[in-house]
């Protein structure tokens, strides 16, 4: 048998290339304090996702009642990480013991590691048909809120004191949504109580960009009682072409902003909305 040296040396060349190009990993660095803003910044997410997606250090996502989108932007502690991470609740608790430690994320074609000087938690990468509710992209993010198409109605930012009180309303309501009632030139936030029998106006006289004939909308509590520091910035947008209204808001975590974003419809100010 004849042996063709060349072509030996060039196939273990390739051999040890190929095995090279299977131990290869990317790694990103996290001090204390951006392990434990990014750990912050998804636990907005655990109690209404089943799972939460991070592609290029993004989360952009609806949650499981679609009520609602969160928008986090990871990107500053992060890079632009993809970053899968089905049963998020389960997993936050895990990740929890990094908290206060100097953390590395290793990613591999089939694995995750998160690694400080003591321990190192290994997770197989799931694949897309294991996600709940997958990435949002911008195109079907423009889709179901045009922007660009909306007038500015309000534009308002709301105080942790009031977002406080919201989350003892919206518990003792057991109430999913809050209203907003539009009367000329401003509007006031209130809510009902499942049982209808008690109502609490929870902030009045919110100045209008453009004068509103009497109606009423909604809005979904978790926007609005969802952990930040320091104030919220809430803005209402009109969509006339469908004529429904475009509801955000923004705030940040540690040092992670985020948007969460839902969509609701004018109803009549005599409507029954209990």
């Amino acid at each position: 048998m004849e042996y063709n040296l060349e072509e030996m040396v060039r196939e273990e060349i390739n051999e040890t290339h190929n095995d090279m190009e299977e131990q290869r990993m990317s790694v990103t660095n996290l001090t204390s304090d951006q392990f434990e803003s990014v750990y912050s910044a998804l636990n907005l997410v655990k109690e209404h996702a089943l799972d939460c997606d991070i592609s290029g250090g993004l989360v952009r996502q609806m949650v499981d009642k679609r009520d609602a989108v969160f928008e986090i932007f990871l990107t500053d502690c992060i890079g632009e990480l993809d970053l899968p991470l089905i049963t998020i609740k389960q997993k936050l608790e895990l990740l929890k013991m990094f908290v206060g430690s100097e953390v590395t994320i290793e990613s591999t074609d089939t694995n995750f590691s998160i690694v400080d000087s003591y321990s190192k938690f290994v997770f197989v990468k799931p694949t897309m048909n294991y996600i709940n509710i997958p990435f949002m992209g911008e195109e079907d993010f423009a889709e179901r809120f045009n922007f660009a198409r909306s007038t500015l109605l309000v534009d308002t930012p709301i105080s942790e004191k009031i977002t406080e009180r919201m989350r003892i309303i919206a518990t003792n309501f057991n109430c999913l949504v809050f209203f907003i009632e539009f009367s000329g030139e401003t509007c006031k936030i209130f809510a009902k109580a499942e049982s209808g029998d008690q109502s609490i106006d929870i902030i009045r006289d919110i100045p209008l960009n453009e004068a509103i004939d009497e109606s009423i909308c909604n809005i979904s509590t978790t926007q609005l009682i969802v952990e930040h520091d320091g104030e919220l910035q809430l803005q209402l947008y009109h969509d006339s072409e469908t004529d429904i209204i475009l509801n955000k808001t923004q705030g940040i975590i540690k040092s992670i902003p985020y948007n969460i974003y839902s969509r609701t419809k004018f109803l009549e100010a005599d409507a029954d909305f209990s």
